[in-house]
């Protein structure tokens, strides 16, 4: 054995075993129960921790600071324990069965006692059931309630963990995050069922879905059709006597009746009506009625001052302009980092000079989103353009606050960093957007001022507005998908 055996389980908990040592660590679990026994007993207890500081994250009660909402927990894939949950469930799982197997072959031949030859730890990727403990079947999340009221007598809360059932809300506004990434947002009145990962059914209420790139063919069913995603962003407004609304903010969906099997492919754009006998008829595209649903689909628990959300349509945003908002734009679909990303700010505090910035950057495979925080004053079209320095008279104060559901990973505030990730995240930023402007962080009683907040969840923002400049600042917040084990099934 050439390298120590702790150091080999401690490697195997943190998923830096290299294909050689994960090799010998097998050769040695296969060589003795009593090794299996240890290697069980060790993943067993990191599975503990991992619970137990899950379930603190999920019960602590300074973790919500917002007013209007409970704030989802911080998800254990952010930790250096949490990312090994599936592992160690795995690896239990596989030394149970090594040292039942190795039982069951010692009885049948005595002398059998260096040449057993186990399942492989390392292949072992689903553990089955424990015989003390009902399965999980659970596959979403809910992650927002916001003033919502319930049909039923017991209401759920922000994190509990849902099965097959029925969502009936009488009214507010609920998000649900499904396992595949899908997310779905609700405002009641509504009945929704929940019947599979990727399958559900709308009785009637107002839904909007952004499902992203590889959960496609998510499905909700309507009392007339089937609303097949293709990969997408959507909306549905289902009234109770069954009349129905499909409008595609982004990507395309099928909708196929349920009376004749009539398909129909919606693109960005459109919009279609869907009476209750299932005949279709093209509509005008309005997205009013879904404005609201949009901040919280995307992640924002709340805005304050400045703050103004701009869903992502339409595509010129460059053409969205005031002198007095400061414009929230999602950016695309939550995304996993396919190389790493530099960041300026990533430590809570108030900045107000470039020196006080700690470039840093987010590792690759990070799953993430990212939201565009921009000033894009309006200005005459006779407005001098050679004023090299402003008047006090000429400056104006915009301010505002944010809060985000999710961590902010990072945030991105200076010229070179904004223009190396224009278009990273979303190609319409980058083809439509003015030339990107960074904060002014100098100190001077001109300067810009950003703060990002201790449980790194909001952002405070007070620009000195001048003329043509504008201001940009792009925040990447987590969007790592909700733990498979259960705060409280419904």
């Amino acid at each position: 054995m050439s390298t120590p055996i702790q150091t080999l389980i401690d490697g195997y908990l943190d998923e830096t075993l290299t294909p050689d040592q994960l090799s010998e660590l097998e050769t040695w679990i296969n060589a003795n129960p009593d090794h299996a026994k240890r290697f069980a007993d060790a993943v067993h207890f990191d599975e503990r921790m991992t619970a137990e500081l899950s379930w603190q994250q999920f019960t602590d009660p300074d973790s919500a600071k917002s007013d209007s909402i409970e704030p989802s927990p911080v998800s254990p894939a952010t930790s250096p324990l949490g990312k090994r949950m599936v592992w160690t469930i795995a690896a239990i799982a596989a030394a149970i069965l090594l040292v039942a197997g190795w039982a069951i072959r010692t009885a049948d031949d005595p002398t059998n006692v260096n040449g057993a030859t186990g399942p492989s730890v390392a292949q072992n990727s689903v553990a089955p059931a424990a015989p003390d403990s009902e399965p999980d079947t659970t596959f979403a999340t809910l992650v927002q309630s916001i003033d919502a009221t319930w049909e039923d007598e017991h209401a759920s809360q922000s994190g509990d963990r849902l099965d097959a059932q029925t969502i009936r809300l009488r009214s507010g506004i609920v998000q649900v995050q499904f396992d595949s990434g899908v997310e779905v947002t609700l405002e009641g009145p509504a009945s929704y069922e929940l019947q599979s990962i990727d399958r559900t059914k709308l009785a009637y209420g107002l839904l909007s879905a952004t499902v992203p790139p590889g959960a496609e063919g998510f499905r909700v069913d309507t009392p007339s059709a089937q609303v097949i995603d293709l990969g997408t962003a959507f909306g549905i407004e289902l009234d109770r006597e069954g009349l129905s609304k499909v409008s595609v903010f982004d990507g395309e969906v099928e909708v196929v009746t349920d009376k004749d099997h009539q398909k129909r492919l919606l693109t960005e754009g459109q919009s279609l009506e869907l009476s209750s006998d299932g005949s279709m008829s093209d509509i005008a595209f309005e997205t009013q009625r879904f404005e609201k649903l949009w901040p919280f689909s995307s992640g924002i628990v709340k805005s304050t001052g400045a703050f103004r959300f701009a869903p992502p349509w339409p595509r010129l945003v460059n053409r969205i302009q005031s002198d007095r908002r400061v414009f929230v734009l999602p950016e695309g679909y939550a995304t996993r980092l396919q190389s790493p990303c530099s960041v300026d700010i990533t430590e809570p505090g108030q900045y107000t000079k470039a020196t006080q910035l700690l470039p840093s950057v987010i590792p690759t495979d990070r799953r993430v989103r990212s939201f565009l925080l921009m000033f894009n004053p309006e200005v005459p079209a006779d407005a001098p353009t050679n004023r090299q320095r402003p008047m006090i008279r000429d400056l104006e104060l915009v301010e505002g606050s944010i809060t985000f559901q999710q961590p902010i990973l990072g945030v991105i505030v200076q010229d070179k960093t904004l223009f190396a990730t224009d278009g990273r995240f979303s190609f319409r930023s980058a083809a439509s957007l003015p030339f990107g402007q960074g904060l002014e962080l100098d100190a001077t009683r001109i300067s810009d001022i950003i703060t990002l907040s201790e449980d790194r969840r909001t952002i405070d923002l007070s620009l000195m507005s001048f003329g043509r400049r504008g201001d940009h600042v792009r925040v990447i917040v987590d969007a790592s998908i909700r733990p498979f084990f259960p705060r409280r099934s419904k």
